[in-house]
């Protein structure tokens, strides 16, 4: 198998797989990410990883394409092991990615740091919207105010059998299906899985999260207001001391005043990029926070 224009000298391009999982752990850790084995294991077992290898057998360079249902797919973990670095990898593996994508009609999304985000310009990837990384290294002990929820609105933990309502939720607002990566959070850490209902029970937000190597990482937050999106964090800020990240979008003002009155600072910049019409997707109104530049 060859990725991009042609072969590289003792480097083999091939499939990663479940079985990588710990090759992959290596690459992630080396860069200094957050991720688990629990997050190779869904997008290896959920989307379709892309490597390659050096003549011992040993994975060198990863990228992985994620799909939310059938009309959009992540691109991700694009990583390069720092002694196979400035070879064009990460740019072969990303052109494989593009392509195989497209060759199913599937259109290509992927968050791009500060650095990458000409890379892809020049790919043809347009800008969407921003977001920050954001970091709390220890929450206040007396975490600011928010404005009181009606009192016909409730939180409560998310049970198995809200999914299909929260799953069809998040299609609504997010646009598309990420049934896959909702069921895998919910299932991973269901304490931190926690939706509100209005006055018709009907869901009007929800809030996941998920351990990290470094950092648990807040997200998604979705919600029908900030009153909600703030009510739903604090739920989770009352259970966790730090650190903590949360990855936010650029825009939701009186969100971002009120968690930076939290504690968390910005660490880090990202552009949400598509290869196609920016204006086919719907503004994110009412995302207050992603479930990461990994998973979308």
């Amino acid at each position: 198998m060859k990725f991009g224009t042609g072969p590289i000298k003792d480097l083999q391009a091939g499939r990663l797989s479940p079985d990588d999982i710990d090759a992959a752990m290596s690459l992630s850790r080396e860069a200094g990410w957050n991720q688990t084995q629990a997050d190779w294991r869904i997008l290896l077992n959920v989307g379709q990883g892309y490597c390659y290898r050096s003549d011992d057998g040993s994975v060198v360079a990863t990228a992985v394409t994620l799909p939310h249902g059938e009309r959009i797919a992540w691109i991700s973990m694009v990583l390069v092991t720092k002694s196979f670095q400035k070879q064009g990898l990460a740019t072969r593996l990303l052109k494989t990615c593009v392509q195989e994508l497209t060759r199913r009609s599937i259109c290509p999304l992927l968050d791009a740091t500060v650095y990458g985000k000409p890379v892809y310009e020049k790919m043809g990837f347009r800008p969407l919207y921003g977001m920050q990384r954001r970091v709390c290294t220890q929450v206040p002990k007396s975490i600011p105010e928010t404005v009181p929820l009606p009192e016909d609105h409730r939180l409560a933990p998310v049970l198995l059998s809200d999914l299909p309502e929260i799953i069809a939720f998040d299609r609504l607002l997010f646009g598309a299906d990420r049934s896959a990566i909702l069921s895998h959070l919910h299932a991973r850490q269901p304490d931190y899985a926690i939706l509100c209902r209005d006055r018709s029970r009907q869901i009007c937000g929800f809030v996941m999260a998920r351990e990290g190597l470094q950092a648990l990482h807040l997200g998604p937050v979705l919600a029908r207001s900030p009153d909600i999106a703030e009510a739903l964090l604090r739920s989770l800020l009352e259970k966790e001391s730090g650190p903590l990240y949360i990855d936010t979008l650029d825009g939701q003002d009186r969100f971002l005043v009120w968690i930076e009155a939290c504690g968390f600072v910005p660490q880090r910049s990202f552009t949400r990029m598509v290869l196609g019409d920016p204006a086919l997707f719907d503004p994110p109104d009412h995302i207050f926070a992603m479930a990461g530049p990994e998973l979308g």
